[in-house]
């Protein structure tokens, strides 16, 4: 009897289906922005990374570090297929469809998903098991499709030889699934900058004017858990308030939208935004105070937190304390338009003081608790406070710059408080010897950055030039080196500033 296909051309064949299934996963997000088993296994595998290993891929990789990620989730699938493939063998297209795809969907929905929390075909997950079990079923199909083609296309099904020039070609086809699916992540899926302007990312020069005060949205930072960020059904979404309420509420857009109103000019910050970092933007916002729901709903004297659910299944608190402050707001206006959906619509949490992992997109419901709920990223490790740290910036003239002897030099930067204001910004020209004060523009709000400038004339030579603010509590920011991790980065911004004769 002639032997059968060997385990590596299995295998082969098995990750072929795999990364067939990787496509599909891709190409569901991209139409649909809806879960997908990539979105739950890079949830769960978040869990397993050691929060400071995690931080480390962060600072080293950037934003390239969610490229990284989803590339290792994609190349997950296709070893998953492979292994499949070892057990299933050469099948037909009709075997394809309905063993390894209609079977996988099965396994997948009722064991796989239920394990990984997500509940029978992704029950737990927004969307629910409709939405979610038939982007799974896609993906099962279209494994169970990509591993009998590469069956045919070495010609496996029904014969008893496998020459090496068959084995080269399902490499060869493998490679090329694998090129397209890396070109299509780092192409279309993801920013690999980790940012979007953040109104600090254009390097500067002394000539060239500081950010806006107000940030403009296609320049407004970008920092998210997701993949790909979900694009919101409108006539799916309602915003519900629960909990400890006495009457709780679910509100349509166009209801939320006819509520009471107010208007804020509100500074975020990434809590991973580094010293010196760009993750940090200002929008004035617009939307119904969340104390105002709460009131509507009759908020229990015994809540202690209250959740903020999202879209994609995010989820943070905040304390009472916060949530019934009256500028604390849903927005669906951002700088005077509805807020993109790529910055939280149809609604945002803007919880002045908070860090942005406080201020979640997408919101879907508000739920008041009695005991200390911990969130998406307070359970892997980042702070439950979350109170912003206040730091300044030097962004004029850049760190690389060398400027040129006779006349002034200018410089300019930000500086940030939280909800404490800015009273008071330093500079050193001696690498913090001694400490002269800088000019500052007048905050838009309480809770916004201040611009601030000075003007210096220094004999030819090289500078440290350092920067300090001092806050509205009259407190100088901490100038202790620490990272992100994980509660914000403290340290003075430093840079180097060489002058040379004309």
């Amino acid at each position: 009897m002639a032997p059968g296909p060997g385990r590596g051309l299995r295998f082969g064949a098995g990750v072929f289906g795999g990364l067939a299934a990787g496509l599909t996963v891709i190409g569901i997000k991209l139409a649909t922005g809806a879960v997908t088993l990539a979105d739950v296994l890079v949830d769960r595998l978040l869990f397993l990374v050691p929060i400071d290993l995690f931080s480390l891929g962060v600072r080293l990789l950037e934003g390239w570090a969610k490229v990284v990620f989803y590339l290792a989730v994609l190349f997950l699938l296709a070893a998953a297929g492979g292994l499949a493939g070892l057990a299933l063998g050469p099948v037909s297209p009709v075997a394809g469809v309905l063993g390894a795809g209609v079977g996988g969907w099965v396994v997948l929905g009722v064991v796989v998903l239920p394990l990984l929390g997500a509940g029978l075909f992704g029950a737990g997950l927004t969307g629910g098991p409709v939405v979610v079990g038939l982007g799974l079923l896609a993906t099962c199909l279209a494994y169970g499709l990509g591993l009998s083609l590469a069956w045919r296309l070495v010609g496996a099904a029904g014969e008893a030889g496998f020459d090496p020039g068959r084995r080269r070609l399902l490499a060869g086809l493998g490679a090329g699934a694998v090129l397209v699916a890396a070109g299509g992540v780092l192409l279309r899926l993801l920013n690999p900058a980790g940012s979007q302007g953040g109104g600090l990312a254009v390097p500067l020069t002394p000539e060239e004017a500081l950010p806006p005060e107000i940030t403009p949205n296609d320049q407004f930072y970008i920092v998210s858990k997701n993949i790909v960020d979900p694009t919101v059904d409108l006539s799916r979404w309602r915003l519900e308030v629960r909990g400890l309420v006495d009457r709780p509420l679910t509100l349509t857009y166009d209801e939320v939208r006819r509520l009471p109103a107010r208007e804020e000019i509100v500074t975020f910050e990434c809590i991973s935004n580094e010293v010196g970092g760009d993750l940090i933007s200002t929008a004035r916002w617009r939307g119904v105070p969340l104390a105002y729901l709460l009131d509507q709903a009759g908020l229990r004297p015994g809540a202690r937190k209250v959740v903020i659910r999202a879209w994609d299944d995010y989820s943070t608190a905040i304390p009472v304390e916060k949530a019934t402050h009256p500028d604390t707001i849903l927005a669906y206006e951002m700088n005077g338009e509805t807020v993109p959906h790529k910055h939280g619509f149809p609604l945002r949490l803007v919880a002045p003081g908070l860090y942005g992992m406080k201020n979640p997109k997408w919101v879907t419901a508000i739920e008041a608790v009695d005991y200390d709920y911990l969130g998406f990223w307070e359970q892997r490790g980042w702070s439950d406070r979350a109170v912003i740290k206040t730091m300044s910036e030097i962004i004029v003239p850049s760190r690389t710059l060398a400027v040129r002897n006779p006349g002034p030099v200018r410089l300019g930067g930000v500086a940030f408080g939280g909800d404490r204001g800015i009273v008071r910004v330093e500079l050193s020209f001696d690498g913090g010897q001694t400490w002269r004060q800088a000019e500052l523009r007048p905050a838009f709000s309480p809770y916004s950055w201040v611009l601030w400038t000075a003007e210096w004339n220094p004999p030819p030579g090289s500078y440290r030039v350092v920067v300090r603010a001092v806050d509205g509590s009259d407190e100088v920011q901490d100038p202790t080196p620490r990272p992100p991790l994980p509660d914000g980065a403290t340290g003075y911004h430093v840079i180097t500033v060489r002058v040379r004769e004309v």
